[in-house]
């Protein structure tokens, strides 16, 4: 299995999505090309390859919770029963 393959499947068992997951991988890898001289000194560069793109999917995820919190909590803020301002008697 070739890293990209690999470090592919292992993001999307994180995001299960296929456009987050190409996504994800295609940003890792092209950070660590423009950094490559500090990643290929390391003795395990397939796993940094690993943890960056785990990294990075995780921190989307946490993300994406933000915005789904604070989206339910506007949500939450806006009355239901609120009366459309079209609607409203004007005197």
């Amino acid at each position: 299995m070739t890293p990209t393959l690999a470090v592919s499947t292992d993001v999307y068992s994180f995001l299960a999505c296929p456009a987050e997951t190409e996504d994800v991988v295609h940003e890792v890898f092209l950070r660590a090309l423009a950094q490559s001289k500090k990643w290929l000194g390391l003795r395990n560069p397939v796993g940094y390859l690993y943890r960056a793109a785990r990294n990075e999917a995780l921190s989307r995820l946490r993300k994406q919770g933000v915005r789904d919190r604070a989206a339910a909590v506007r949500k939450q803020e806006v009355p239901s029963n609120r009366m459309n301002p079209q609607k409203r008697k004007r005197r």
